[in-house]
């Protein structure tokens, strides 16, 4: 097995806002023997962490900030701000994605990529202490609605 940080490439891993970029290092790795075989095959590896860079806006790499957290994959990057010394980022994230074959065939695997199952989360990396403070969302019980800003 592989792990390196060759998705940072792709669009669900990276956030970025006025003042850093969080890079996100998450735990699904190729299947070395699979790609022996000549195959693709992604592997979702629990005992390896969660981590997350943040960099600096302007920085280089030796001042990227490292904070772990449990193995998980974000699915997407909802928002990412700066509050104070915080950088507060936003995500979908998925504590399981396994696959689950949802249908019979060829492309059953892949759909069962595709179930949502991904949960809002907040993560919250205090550059100034260090403090890493994972959390997630509760939305209110009842009808939901969405409030859209209309700049016209």
């Amino acid at each position: 097995m592989c792990r390196h940080l060759a998705w940072l490439g792709r669009p669900r891993s990276l956030a970025s806002h006025c003042a850093a970029a969080v890079l996100m290092d998450l735990p699904l790795v190729q299947d070395l023997q699979a790609a022996k075989q000549g195959r693709h095959k992604l592997h979702f590896d629990r005992s390896l962490p969660s981590r997350f860079g943040v960099l600096p806006r302007y920085g280089d790499g030796s001042q990227i900030r490292w904070f772990e957290a449990s193995p998980c994959y974000i699915y997407h990057v909802v928002n990412a701000w700066e509050a104070g010394t915080t950088v507060v980022m936003d995500v979908c994230r998925m504590s399981r994605p396994e696959p689950r074959p949802t249908r019979p065939g060829p492309l059953g695997k892949l759909l069962g990529y595709l179930r949502l199952d991904a949960r809002l989360h907040r993560y919250e990396f205090d550059l100034a202490t260090g403090k890493f403070v994972p959390s997630g969302f509760a939305l209110p019980k009842g009808k939901h609605r969405v409030a859209w800003l209309d700049e016209n």
